[in-house]
């Protein structure tokens, strides 16, 4: 089949032969086309191109590391951060437990009577209250 194709573009170049074959079509087309056809208007040579695409390249290349950077420089901070926040909460928790303790002690009837004799000098009823400045 492909040998007869091959055949037919190479017979002789009869005019209605030519018509009925499509390749030969295409051919002429494109051979007129090429003859008509504007060269390509370019802006810019190749080589600014190329050297617009190298640049292009480098501004972002550099611009991804200095964000890497920044972005460790600022993990690192936040992780300093963070263990401070953490000790204090540490602190916290511990104050907090303090204050518990105290409570505790304060609520019991034991505790409230000797908050009332040191802090608000008070005294029992068979009691006399003597002050030594």
């Amino acid at each position: 089949m492909r040998a007869a194709v091959q055949h037919q573009r190479h017979q002789a170049y009869d005019p209605a032969h030519l018509a009925l074959d499509p390749y030969v079509a295409v051919a002429r087309k494109r051979r007129l086309l090429a003859k008509h056809r504007r060269p390509k208007v370019r802006f810019f040579s190749k080589t600014t191109l190329q050297l617009m695409a190298m640049v292009a390249m480098i501004f972002i290349f550099s611009h991804a590391l200095i964000t890497a950077v920044s972005g460790s420089v600022t993990l690192i901070k936040l992780q300093r951060q963070h263990t401070k926040v953490q000790q204090a909460h540490q602190q916290t928790l511990v104050k907090n437990q303090e204050i518990k303790n105290t409570l505790s002690v304060y609520t019991s009837p034991a505790g409230i009577e000797e908050l009332a004799r040191n802090n608000l000098e008070m005294v029992g009823e068979d009691e006399v209250l003597v002050r030594i400045y």
